[in-house]
C-alpha cells in the first residue's frame, strides 16, 4: 500500500464519520427531521442508481391506511416517507464514494 492510499482511506473514513456524527444530525435539526428535504440536500433525488441513495423511501396509500371511504379531502393519494439507511451493515451506501460524489454530480447512473 502506498502512503497516499493510506491517507485517502483515512480521509474517507473521516468523511463517513463526519456525515454520521455531524452533518446528518445538523441536517435533521435544521430541517426539523423533514427527511424529504434532507434527501434533496443529499442529492438523492438526482441519483438514478437507487443503491447510491442515502435514504430509503416508503410509500403508503391513504386508502390502505384509512380505508377507501376515509372521506378526507386530499390533494394526493399517497404519502412517501423517508428514513436514513444504516451506517454499519454489509454493503452500506456510506462506504461507497460514488454516493458522496452524487451529492454534487447530477444524474449519476453507476
Amino acid at each position: 500500500m502506498l502512503a497516499s492510499e493510506g491517507k485517502n482511506k483515512l480521509a474517507f473514513t473521516e468523511l463517513k464519520e463526519a456525515f454520521k456524527n455531524k452533518i446528518i444530525p445538523l441536517l435533521e435539526e435544521y430541517f426539523y427531521e423533514d427527511w424529504n428535504k434532507i434527501r434533496l440536500v443529499l442529492g438523492d433525488s438526482l441519483k438514478n442508481d437507487e443503491s447510491l441513495r442515502f435514504l430509503d423511501g416508503h410509500e403508503d396509500l391513504y386508502s390502505d391506511l384509512f380505508g377507501g371511504e376515509h372521506g378526507l379531502e386530499l390533494y394526493e393519494e399517497k404519502k412517501i416517507t423517508y428514513k436514513i439507511k444504516p451506517f454499519h451493515c454489509d454493503d452500506a451506501v456510506w462506504d461507497d464514494a460514488k454516493a458522496y460524489t452524487g451529492i454534487y454530480t447530477i444524474g449519476i447512473n453507476e
